[in-house]
């Protein structure tokens, strides 16, 4: 046997099975290999299309929070310009075209423009500045009846809301606004985002108006005319306009595509547009797949070890991207939507706690004062404060501006408080730690809470109910920390609020309100002296209280409104009475503090006296305490009551005593009548208050005016009011409030003893 033979055979056969089992590894390498290759394929395709998901997701929502950003800011706008054009509405319907400027002159707004102008259908113009350069421009394109900007070639603009006279259009009001004034009301449009996100304000015809610099050249590259492909995204974008339609375009540059979000301002001839790069929609994959490919004929460790680098950017991506959709950018603590994720996924951790929102009393005047930095600087104090001192599950969160949502653990009032102005007090300290005494600032909170019950799980609804006792916290006039209580009867009160405040301007287009006449008697001589105007309001079939509305209207300043309508039916009664030849007294109207803002209200009040041809002397001007609290205004009641005077109108101090009452009123104004508050009629049998009462009386008497006592309703208090002075009575002793009709028919036959039936 060839031994050597048989050797070689056994090698070749070993070299064989040696080769088949590296082959199979080899086999066994590849496939595993391409599985991982596909593996890893079918992963990145996933994670680009989730990447891509998310972050169209996340453009969208910073494409719509810039809108409402910018559409806020308009609607603040057109706020403070429909409450100019309610005034130049009342102004114009009364024939005072002179004083338009003059209000101009008085009106306090917080917008910094450069100018406001009022111009009618006429193209006549009233403004509080030199316009000359912008006339040409407003004329030739203001749509009378619209809101709208008009945008100059300088990217200033003028913003205008329509003014009506009986529904009618009479022209516009607005304010003018450089284009620094522009970019710093519209910030987010001046910056550019963090992660290359970018928008920019267009008029009608795709022409910018409020645009940083940056934005600048990439508006100029895909929406100028230099290319078939751009011109036809114009087209279509203003094809979509036309039909008042919002939505999306993709648009190809050198960089690659990019998405352009566009949607109009509701009510303008505007579009914001925001810009979305293609660095935003996913991993670039062929980079991804030229990496597998290499991996391929590498180790699978070094396979491993790049996939994970690759899963690690991927996950930096997306923490990058969730960090700006829910951090605050100013504060670096959470933003409402940070606050909303957090809150659900801790919410059924919540055991007696309480959800705030708060904001910073004064923090327009300080950023105005201070700065921009420094105003955000308080801010950065304030969560900062609040964050180092949350305990577990307890969150906080900056809402906007200088509104805050808090969830805290206490929830029963006085601790909560107590909590709130520490806070406060330690935001303070820290802001003013390094400044200049006279730089030194009071922060303090104005904060509206609603007590977190078992069932509440829906932390949106509950941010509303919360926001809306903050919104009753803000028109709390007391200085310091203000803390208000969710309570149904809150809710149920600012419905009612509404309903009051959303049906006034009908109300008195049907002449709803109703004059009512309470008689003034003097009880020696048991003769009608007099009548106070006072006013319900027919609802339906309802009859409305003053309490019900009077107070609301206070509010929200229509009561001025209300006061020239009552006035103006009492001079129409007196008129009517005089041409009847019915026995005609003396009528008083109330007047609210409002009315002495500005000067003005006694020529006012005349004018409407003149166009009736009725006597001054049959009106008497009521005005409460109050008017004088106001340093303000104290001059200008002064003056207006003098004017009064001379016209002729008597003057009476309403409620005096009910009040803080400095007997200097009595020195430093011409009143006619005081009138004593119901409160001392129905203490009269007190024996301080008898006195006290009795010291008033001998008061005005010996300063030769005339005195009223309201409220007194049974003989016991006549008796006594009567001997200490006092003869004129206004209450029920002789007569409720009673409708026109019947104080007419009171009038008539009114003499000898009381009508029994008015007890």
């Amino acid at each position: 046997m060839d031994f050597n033979k048989s050797k070689r055979k056994y090698e070749w056969k070993n070299s064989i099975n040696e080769n088949a089992t590296n082959i199979t590894v080899i086999r066994v390498v590849f496939i595993i290999l391409i599985f991982l290759i596909v593996l890893m394929a079918a992963i990145g395709f996933k994670l680009r299309n989730n990447t891509a998901s998310y972050s169209l997701y996340f453009a969208q929502y910073v494409a719509s929070s810039t809108k409402d950003e910018v559409t806020k800011n308009i609607k603040e706008i057109g706020s403070v310009l429909d409450k100019i054009a309610s005034r130049i509405e009342i102004i114009i319907s009364e024939g005072r075209f002179e004083i338009v400027e003059r209000i101009f002159e008085t009106i306090s707004y917080s917008n910094n423009s450069n100018a406001i102008i009022y111009i009618d259908v006429n193209n006549n113009f009233s403004s509080n500045t030199d316009i000359s350069k912008y006339k040409e421009k407003i004329s030739s394109t203001i749509k009378h009846g619209n809101r709208n900007f008009i945008f100059f070639d300088d990217r200033s603009a003028f913003v205008y809301v329509p003014v009506h006279v009986k529904g009618n259009v009479v022209g516009s009001v607005g304010f003018i606004y450089s284009s620094k004034q522009l970019l710093d009301m519209f910030g987010r449009l001046s910056n550019e985002s963090l992660i290359g996100i970018r928008s920019m304000l267009l008029d009608e015809s795709l022409d910018p108006v409020i645009i940083s610099d940056e934005t600048l050249e990439l508006y100029k590259y895909f929406l100028s005319d230099n290319s078939k492909e751009r011109n036809d995204s114009i087209i279509n974008i203003k094809t979509l306009m036309d039909e008042k339609k919002q939505g999306s375009y993709k648009v190809k540059t050198n960089e690659g595509n990019v998405f352009l979000f566009f949607d109009r301002i509701e009510k303008y001839d505007i579009v914001i547009v925001t810009v979305v790069p293609s660095s935003l929609y996913g991993i670039n994959i062929d980079s991804f797949f030229i990496q597998l490919a290499f991996l391929s004929i590498t180790v699978i460790i070094l396979f491993t070890t790049l996939m994970i680098s690759i899963l690690s950017n991927a996950k930096k991506r997306i923490y990058d991207m969730i960090n700006a959709a829910y951090y605050d950018r100013i504060t670096g603590g959470l933003n409402i939507n940070g606050f909303y994720f957090q809150a659900k996924k801790n919410i059924n951790n919540y055991n007696n706690y309480a959800l705030v929102r708060f904001s910073i009393r004064d923090f327009a005047i300080y950023t105005s004062t201070l700065g921009s930095d420094e105003g955000n600087r308080i801010l950065k104090c304030v969560v900062a404060i609040i964050n180092n001192r949350l305990a577990k599950y307890e969150l906080a969160c900056r809402v906007y501006a200088e509104n805050f949502l808090l969830i805290i653990h206490d929830s029963e009032q006085e601790l909560l408080e107590e909590r709130l102005a520490f806070l406060a007090k330690s935001a303070e300290e820290a802001f003013n730690e390094n400044l200049a005494q006279s730089n030194k600032i009071t922060i303090s909170f104005i904060s509206g809470v609603y007590s977190i019950a078992a069932s509440d799980t829906d932390i949106e609804a509950l941010a509303e109910r919360v926001r809306i006792v903050h919104d009753v916290a803000l028109l709390d006039d007391r200085r310091g920390n203000i803390t208000k209580f969710y309570d149904s009867n809150l809710l149920k009160t600012i419905k009612e609020e509404k309903e009051i405040t959303d049906s006034f301007a009908q109300a008195i287009e049907y002449r709803e309100f109703l004059v009512y006449f309470q008689p003034k008697v003097d009880s020696n001589t048991n003769e009608i002296v007099g009548a106070e105007a006072l006013v319900r309001w027919k609802k339906g079939d309802e009859i409305l209280p003053p309490s019900k509305f009077i107070p609301i209207l206070e509010k929200n300043g229509n009561i001025t409104e209300l006061d020239f309508y009552v006035f103006e039916e009492v001079c129409a009664d007196i008129r009517q009475s005089i041409l009847m030849g019915y026995n005609v007294v003396p009528v008083s109207v109330n007047l609210s503090v409002r009315h002495f803002a500005y000067y003005g209200i006694a020529d006012d009040l005349e004018k409407i006296r003149s166009s009736y041809s009725i006597p001054a002397s049959l009106l008497d001007i009521e005005v409460t305490e109050s008017v004088f609290f106001d340093k303000k205004t104290i001059e200008i009641v002064k003056v207006e009551l003098n004017k009064m005077h001379k016209y002729g109108f008597a003057c009476s101090l309403d409620d005096f005593g009910s009040g803080y009452s400095s007997l200097s009123l009595l020195m430093d104004f011409d009143i006619d009548y005081i009138k004593i508050d119901k409160s001392f009629i129905d203490n009269i049998n007190n024996a301080k208050s008898k006195v006290i009462l009795q010291s008033i009386i001998n008061l005005a008497l010996s300063l030769n005016m005339g005195i009223v006592a309201e409220g007194v309703e049974t003989k016991e208090q006549l008796e006594i009011i009567k001997q200490m002075g006092c003869k004129v009575i206004q209450g029920y002793i002789y007569s409720k409030p009673i409708c026109l009709e019947d104080w007419i028919e009171y009038r008539k036959s009114f003499g000898g003893d009381c009508p029994k039936s008015q007890n």
